[in-house]
């Protein structure tokens, strides 16, 4: 999914996003599509499903030993994040990334870096 953005000379948005959302929704072992754009619901549902309890029960069990505190959502967006950049060869900025909620969100920080545009 990520080399499908890497194979394109240049890719334009809607082609980011949509072989985003499919690398994020593989990444994090989501089958089925959710039908929502959110990261950290996504992040939420992948955990649910990971440890077979109910989505609504993550805020119980929400904290990820061994990392100073984090939650396990947070933990996960952040590995997620590391992949991506490692894989497309990009860089994005720490601030921007937690501050892009939506998968759209995050589509158009790395249509920036594979452009080289550091706004």
């Amino acid at each position: 999914m990520a080399e499908a953005i890497i194979q394109c000379d240049s890719p334009s948005k809607a082609v980011i996003y949509r072989h985003l959302r499919l690398y994020l929704l593989h990444k994090f072992l989501l089958e089925q599509d959710p039908q929502t754009d959110n990261i950290d619901e996504l992040a939420e549902m992948s955990l649910a499903q990971m440890l077979k309890i109910d989505r609504q029960m993550i805020n119980d069990v929400n904290i990820a030993r061994g990392c100073d505190g984090a939650s396990s959502v947070l933990a996960k967006k952040a590995l997620f994040y590391m992949a991506l950049q490692r894989e497309l060869a990009i860089h994005l900025d720490p601030a921007q990334l937690a501050a892009a909620e939506t998968v759209e969100e995050l589509a158009e920080l790395v249509y920036r870096a594979l452009r080289g545009d550091e706004r």
